[in-house]
């Protein structure tokens, strides 16, 4: 009986130690907060005719990827499925550009919006999709409109790597994260500022992404010159 107690309190320190590790990593520099920052932007989606949705507006939230061709990576759901309409982005200082809808996969709930180049503010960044897989417990952090507050700041833990999600479903991850309404379409972001997936839903107290290997596919596709195919 005394060796279970030991091993209980044992296991009990070890559990705690490990969530201290994992709140004290949340450690994000400022400079890595600005830089991405400069590549978030806020999308107002303005629905005329859709053929699985109501026609309306709504917005959500985006990032730069390319700005030599102009793309922004964001949400299908955020775009509004086969329709008809308008999309204004707006970037981090206030400067605003409409958008065209380059691409959209209702399956992965992911789309790419194409901006003129030239609209693109020479002071705005590109986010990369990382090479490295994440580990367990991780701290990220996301850049969004969340709750329509443009530019607000989260930071998470990512709780599992390896859930099975979405309409397809498909490889997502679960992000322990205060993610609501608004927030759809924004990057998952390791401490380096680094993506490792697209956020595309959230409940309030988490957050569900797209494994950043489906969006980067699809990118590369785009910049081919070819369309990709929705498998």
């Amino acid at each position: 009986m005394q060796k279970l107690i030991q091993t209980f309190k044992l296991l009990t320190f070890i559990l705690c130690f490990n969530s201290f590790v994992s709140t004290a990593e949340v450690n994000i520099k400022p400079e890595v907060v600005a830089k991405a920052k400069k590549s978030i932007v806020t999308i107002q989606s303005r629905i005329s005719m859709s053929a699985y949705k109501f026609p309306g507006s709504w917005s959500g939230t985006g990032f730069v990827v390319d700005k030599k061709n102009g793309f922004i990576i964001t949400n299908e759901h955020v775009v509004g499925r086969a329709s008809i309409g308008t999309y204004f982005v707006t970037f981090d200082n206030g400067q605003q550009a409409e958008a065209k809808l380059a691409y959209y996969d209702v399956w992965q709930d992911q789309a790419i919006l194409k901006v003129n180049p030239e609209d693109v503010p020479a002071a705005a960044e590109e986010i990369s999709f990382t090479a490295d897989q994440p580990s367990l417990n991780q701290s990220v952090f996301i850049i969004s409109n969340n709750e329509g507050q443009e530019f607000s700041i989260h930071h998470g833990i990512l709780s599992n790597l390896y859930d099975i999600n979405g309409a397809m479903p498909q490889h997502s991850y679960i992000i322990s994260l205060n993610a609501a309404g608004g927030s759809s379409g924004s990057p998952i972001l390791n401490l380096k500022g680094q993506a490792i997936g697209l956020n595309y839903g959230s409940g309030g107290t988490f957050a569900i992404a797209l494994k950043g290997e489906y969006v980067t596919k699809v990118l590369d596709t785009l910049k081919a010159g070819k369309m990709p195919k929705r498998q």
